[in-house]
């Protein structure tokens, strides 16, 4: 091989591995970012019903956001539609408190949904990834929540 076709054989090994590097992070980074996000194969939006009737019991979980709110969430009890889920502020006052069902499908028995991480992208509305156990075992959850706490919805991933 002479030095010619030896240089242009190693510049063409040189530009497919950039290129190579640069697709690996491309792809490494969408399948992350999809792990934050759900997608058109899972179920919602979901809003929840409301819960007129707060649990007079210790929470399951009290999960901090945004360092001034906390969410907390009460396990599925026999009589209950689904599990409790409810958002306090730094006061302690409660701003919402749902069922967190899946809207359209009463029947499906959720029995507890547990918070794991939360995470706000640039350019895009903060959200909660959560651990929702239900009759067929454990599956993803998202929860968009604003920074002032309002409920946008929620996706279960079933």
């Amino acid at each position: 091989m002479n030095k010619t076709k030896q240089n242009l054989f190693v510049k063409i090994l040189k530009r497919l591995s950039i290129l190579l590097i640069i697709l690996i992070i491309a792809l490494g980074s969408i399948i992350w970012y999809s792990s934050w996000s759900p997608s058109f194969l899972d179920d919602g939006p979901f809003h929840g019903i409301i819960c007129a009737k707060i649990p007079n019991k210790k929470p399951d979980q009290i999960y901090k956001i945004y360092s001034d709110l906390s969410i907390e969430t009460y396990d599925r009890e026999d009589n209950d539609t689904a599990p409790i889920v409810l958002l306090r502020d730094k006061d302690n006052n409660i701003l919402w408190a749902i069922y967190a069902i899946a809207n359209d499908r009463e029947t499906t028995k959720v029995e507890s949904i547990r918070f794991k991480k939360h995470r706000q992208f640039p350019f895009s509305r903060p959200r909660i990834f959560a651990i929702v156990k239900w009759a067929y075992g454990e599956e993803a959850s998202w929860w968009f929540i604003d920074k002032d706490g309002k409920l946008k919805e929620y996706w279960y991933s079933w």
